[in-house]
């Protein structure tokens, strides 16, 4: 991740004019320690917009032993977690602008606790949720409430 920083810092730092918008794993974009974002945050400060991706229910493509499959389920959001909170709102997809929320209002004040997020790298797997505290991680988040598998030209277990 650091390596990550420093590639877009030198992007940057010999493009000045230039505006970056970059996508990437929540576990990099991520302000926490030892994340790019935290890095890119610590060095850019408020020029520095992070947002996460959260999901409800659905599938993904993610890698299974030694091949891509496209039939891997996303685990039911449980109680206590920002996607099953967010998938009571019944709405597709949203965009939460974690900066502009008044955190002292009583009503978001659960978005300040620790929750548990979904986390899902390059390979499936069935252990899912996180502890984490959303503002602490982004900006603000795009919500979609259910999703499914990316189209791979890779082969999967499906082909």
């Amino acid at each position: 991740d650091n390596y990550m920083a420093e590639n877009l810092s030198w992007i940057l730092d010999n493009n000045p004019n230039s505006k970056i918008v970059l996508w990437a794993h929540n576990g990099h974009i991520s302000k926490q320690k030892g994340g790019m974002g935290n890095y890119i945050s610590k060095k850019y400060s408020d020029q520095y917009y992070s947002i996460g991706f959260l999901t409800n229910k659905g599938k993904y493509t993610g890698g299974r032993q030694n091949f891509i499959s496209t039939d891997n389920k996303l685990v039911e959001s449980k109680p206590g977690s920002f996607e099953f909170n967010f998938g009571k709102t019944k709405l597709p997809y949203f965009f939460l602008d974690l900066n502009s929320i008044d955190h002292n209002n009583p009503n978001s004040q659960w978005l300040n606790k620790r929750l548990f997020q979904r986390i899902i790298g390059g390979n499936a797997n069935d252990y899912q949720f996180y502890p984490s505290v959303l503002k602490e991680n982004f900006d603000g988040v795009i919500f979609i409430n259910s999703t499914s598998p990316s189209k791979t030209f890779l082969k999967t277990n499906l082909n």
